[in-house]
This record gives structure tokens, C-alpha cells and sequence, in this order.
């Protein structure tokens, strides 16, 4: 394939080619394949996030990429890899754990096997630990003071402090998701609770325990049984209310025979590895989408041309596109806003 012309912009990182070459995991996944050019002024393809408006000075063909859980807007992009079921011509699914393992070059294999001896054993391990910035998951936050009550849950993050962490290190740190993992190995239990619950929406959250060796207590994706098994974690979702999981979780404490259980179980839907972490199969949608050199971008459309002679403060107003009321698969989601 010859050389394609690449620009990346409104992402979590600054817009520049050294932050791009330096932190951002997608343009170095495309290079393993690809002959990749940066070109800021006359790119033939735009790979953008939700964190700005820039992509609308754009005219190319534009990919919109999101680990929030954000809807692609097609008005906007022409594809999408996004959470969102399902897989179509324009949308691809490509989960957010998915790249943070990418980026932590952790292979996802060892996740088939008993966890026990991902850390020590259980009987060494402190309750369960609660790691988050973010305060604005009621149900997160009314989870912690159940569990709570039934025994310590350690939170050195920004919510519910009671502890000091040094060894974690700082959220914008390279090794962030590793020094959190190495901290979790310490625990049964982690409470794993997204920001927002959405269906398809599973971040890195039920992962990084996973990893540890650390059982997860999750919430978020209403089907996050097509990411993983629920024989291996604690689902929120299967229970009436958040009540009945804690007292779970504390039975689950006190029956080794009940925790062994989910140790022991492949964390993967019929004991394989599913669609959504296959990098190559990633990257194969995108040789298809740069072999469609022909196509009119929807960046040239009316309204998109209007877009562009918008001042910059009117065009931010119109930059977050959320579920729309009454889509049948909408689920019921928190009040919380983006970040972990």
C-alpha cells in the first residue's frame, strides 16, 4: 500500500506531531502495518476524539475514535471505532481496554488460566481496594459505603481517600495502569464500577483487577458478558439492587470455596479470546477504509461546510452528541461525567 497521509487531533493528548508520535497508541498501532505520514495541512484521513472541535476545519475523511462513551455522530465522521454494537460498515467495535493493553504491551492470554497465581494468596490479601478520581458515579460512590459497612475498602484515589498510595503513580503517568495493577495484586476484591452505564460501554476498570489477580466487582456495560465471562467477576447487573451485590461480595469473602470459583474461571466467553482484542482485525478495517480513497467525505456536505464558517465558540456548543431519549437500547446511565 503507498504511503497514507494522516493527521490526528482533539485528542486527550496536545495536537502536535511529537505528542502524537509519543503518546498516542492508535497512529503507533497503524505504523506495525502501515506506511504512515503525518500531514497537519493536507491529510487524506482524520483520526479524532471527542476532547475539541478541531476535526471540523477538516474536509478529508474523518474516523472519529473514542474511549469515552460518546456516540459517533455521522454527520460528522465518516467511520467510527467506538463501544457501540453493532459492527457495521461505518462502526467498529474497539473497547478501550483494548489499546491500554496495546499500550501496556500485556498479553491477554494468561486471563484463560486460574488467576490465583497472578498474586498472593488470598488469605494474605487485604478486603478491597476502590481507585478513583472521579466523584460523580452515585451508584460507585453508594456502593463504597455499602461495602464499607461490612468491611474496610481501601480508596486511595481522590474519592473517598483513606489512605496514602505513593506507589501509584500519577493517572497521566506511562505507567499508570501498571503501577495500579502492581497495587491491586495486594487484594481480593476491587470495585470495578464504570463512570456511566451504557451497553457495549467496558473500559479498562474490570481489566486491570483482572490482570492483578484481584476479582472484580463490576458495573457498566449492562452486556459486558460479550466481553467476558461472568463466571470470573461479580456483575452488578445480575443482581436487584446494589444492596444485594454487596451482601454477595461479603459472602463471596467468607467462602473460599465461592471465591475460588471465580479465580478459576477462563475471564473470556467460551474460553477464547473474543473479536474485540484482536488488534490485527483492527487493523484490517482500517486497510479497508484507506483503500477507499474515491469516497466523498462527509466533511463536503452543507452542513458540515457551515461548521467550518462557524465561529469557534458557536461550533463547541454543538460538540457532544449523547443517546438520543427513547433508543430502545438505552440503559439507565449515572449522572457521572468523562475521566476515571
Amino acid at each position: 500500500m503507498s504511503p497514507v497521509r494522516i493527521w490526528i487531533c482533539d485528542a486527550w493528548h496536545p495536537t502536535s506531531r511529537l505528542h502524537i508520535e509519543r503518546d498516542n497508541e492508535l497512529y503507533r498501532l497503524l505504523c506495525t502495518r502501515f506506511d504512515v505520514v503525518l500531514d497537519p495541512r493536507d491529510p487524506e484521513f482524520l483520526i479524532y476524539s471527542p476532547f475539541g472541535v478541531e476535526h471540523r476545519r477538516y474536509d478529508c475523511v474523518r474516523i472519529f475514535v473514542t474511549g469515552e462513551n460518546q456516540r459517533p455522530n455521522y454527520a460528522e465522521c465518516d467511520y467510527a471505532f467506538s463501544f457501540d454494537y453493532p459492527v457495521t460498515d461505518r462502526n467498529w467495535r474497539l473497547p478501550f481496554y483494548t489499546l491500554v493493553c496495546y499500550h501496556t504491551r500485556t498479553p491477554l492470554e494468561p486471563l484463560l488460566e486460574p488467576r490465583q497465581e497472578l498474586g498472593p494468596p488470598a488469605a494474605e490479601r487485604r478486603f478491597c481496594a476502590f481507585i478513583y478520581s472521579n466523584p460523580r458515579c452515585k451508584e460507585r460512590n453508594r456502593f463504597f459505603e455499602l461495602l464499607s459497612r461490612y468491611r474496610r475498602v481501601d480508596a486511595p484515589g481522590r474519592v473517598c481517600n483513606n489512605m496514602r498510595a505513593p506507589e501509584l503513580a500519577g493517572r497521566s503517568a506511562a505507567d499508570w495502569h501498571l503501577s495500579k495493577r502492581r497495587f491491586l495484586r495486594n487484594y481480593k476484591f476491587t470495585i470495578a464500577f464504570e463512570n456511566e452505564s451504557y451497553p457495549g460501554y467496558t473500559t479498562e476498570k474490570i481489566i486491570d483487577p483482572m490482570l492483578a489477580g484481584s476479582l472484580p466487582i463490576y458495573w457498566g456495560n449492562p452486556r459486558v458478558d460479550r466481553d467476558f465471562s461472568t463466571a470470573s467477576f461479580i456483575n452488578v447487573h445480575d443482581f436487584p439492587s446494589v444492596e444485594a451485590a454487596a451482601e454477595h461480595v461479603a459472602a463471596v469473602d467468607r467462602d473460599p470455596a465461592l471465591y475460588d470459583r471465580y479465580m478459576t474461571s477462563s475471564c473470556f466467553p467460551e474460553n477464547g479470546l473474543t473479536a474485540f482484542v484482536d488488534l490485527d482485525r483492527v487493523l484490517d478495517r482500517f486497510a479497508e477504509i484507506f483503500s477507499r480513497r474515491g469516497l466523498v467525505p462527509v466533511a463536503r456536505s452543507p452542513f458540515n461546510r457551515a461548521l467550518r464558517r462557524m465561529p469557534a465558540w458557536a461550533a463547541a456548543g454543538l460538540r457532544r452528541v449523547r443517546p438520543r431519549r427513547g433508543d430502545p437500547s438505552l440503559a439507565t446511565a449515572s449522572s457521572a461525567g468523562t475521566g476515571g
